[in-house]
């Protein structure tokens, strides 16, 4: 995911993270989910720090 997708709080750490899910409710709004251990699942946002922080590994061709 890149700062230019329609995500919320594109700027967000959240947004490198393997463990961002981003969740989309059925009108249409997104929330950052976090997947890390011992964080809370919808934390403040944006981040600029976290102590969970993991990279993304780079999408395989074709995958979004």
């Amino acid at each position: 995911m890149t700062a230019t997708d329609d995500v919320p709080f594109a700027d967000s750490l959240c947004h490198g993270c393997r463990f961002v899910r981003v969740v989309r409710s059925g009108k249409g709004t997104a929330f950052v989910m976090c997947k890390a251990p011992g964080l809370p699942k919808y934390g403040p946002q944006p981040v600029i720090a976290c102590p969970c922080f993991a990279v993304k590994p780079p999408l395989a061709p074709g995958e979004k």
